[in-house]
């Protein structure tokens, strides 16, 4: 699956067909190895490369935190 995922474009309505839960995707702009061209991220981190919570940490646990705490309202 994982390869599947990145070697295509997800769709909107896939994120429903494939997860039966609410999903988050965060994606570097500069990720050789997965590149952005080939999905669609929820939020884009400019200059971001593969490993954005060694390299972007506080950028991700805001995104995360924000993403749990939307969830825990609805």
């Amino acid at each position: 699956m994982m390869f599947h995922w990145a070697y295509r474009r997800r769709q909107p309505e896939e994120n429903v067909e494939l997860f039966d839960k609410p999903t988050l995707q965060i994606h570097g702009t500069r990720d050789w190895l997965l590149p952005i061209r080939r999905t669609s991220p929820d939020i884009r981190i400019a200059d971001g490369g593969h490993l954005l919570p060694i390299t972007h940490p506080d950028q991700i646990n805001e995104m995360t935190e924000r993403f749990a705490d939307e969830l825990r309202l609805n």
